[in-house]
C-alpha cells in the first residue's frame, strides 16, 4: 500500500498564502503614500482657464472657488483657498498664484 508523505504544503496552500500577505501589503502602502494631489488638479484648471482668457481674449471663470479671470488673464479678486494641507494664494490684478504649507 502506498503511504503519504505530509511534511510540506500543498501547491494551493502555498498559492493561497501568497495572495493572502500580497493582499495585505498591498492594502499597507497603498494607505500609508497616498498624497493629496487635489492642489495640483487645481492648478491645471487654473492655469488652463487663465491661457484661455488670454487666447482668445474672453472673460472666464473657475466655478468651483469663485475665480474670475478678465480677458488680460488677470483676476479681480485676492484670495487665499485651503485645498487639501495647502494655502493657495491668488494674488489681485497679476493673475499669479502661490502656495504654502
Amino acid at each position: 500500500m502506498l503511504s503519504m508523505n505530509n511534511k510540506g504544503f500543498t501547491l494551493l496552500e502555498m498559492l493561497l498564502t501568497i495572495f493572502i500577505v500580497t493582499s495585505f501589503f498591498t492594502l499597507f502602502i497603498s494607505n500609508i503614500n497616498n498624497p493629496d494631489l487635489s492642489w495640483i488638479y487645481f492648478s491645471n484648471e487654473y492655469v488652463e482657464k487663465q491661457a484661455d482668457s488670454l487666447i482668445n481674449r474672453k472673460d472666464n471663470n473657475i466655478n468651483n472657488y469663485l475665480i474670475h479671470f478678465n480677458s488680460n488673464g488677470k483676476v479681480n479678486k485676492a484670495q487665499t483657498i485651503n485645498i487639501g494641507n495647502k494655502n493657495i494664494i491668488i494674488h489681485l490684478g497679476t493673475g499669479y498664484f502661490t502656495y504654502e504649507e
